[in-house]
């Protein structure tokens, strides 16, 4: 077999495989954040209005979560999330 060449473009298809990954994990965590905010309980609607997606980047790892409450609102979503001792 002469004449056989393979070109290898590592990193263009690991950026390329990144920026779709990227894009999907975006467009699951806006549907979690979304289903989020509708099971939110809306007595003043401010823990709602604070749910947002955050993405994060790491050597090995990409991906977003989802987070609530902002810096005032934070200790009351742990309570919504997972409810308060002896309860």
């Amino acid at each position: 077999m002469t004449g056989f060449k393979l070109d290898w473009n590592g990193k263009q298809l690991t950026a390329e495989v990144k920026a779709v990954c990227r894009h999907q994990l975006k467009d699951s965590a806006r549907d979690i954040a979304a289903d989020a905010k509708r099971n939110c309980p809306k007595q003043t609607g401010q823990l709602k209005n604070t749910i947002e997606i955050v993405p994060f980047e790491k050597k090995d790892a990409i991906g977003y979560y989802i987070k609530a409450g902002g810096d005032k609102l934070g200790h009351i979503a742990r309570f919504v999330e997972l409810g308060t001792p002896g309860t």
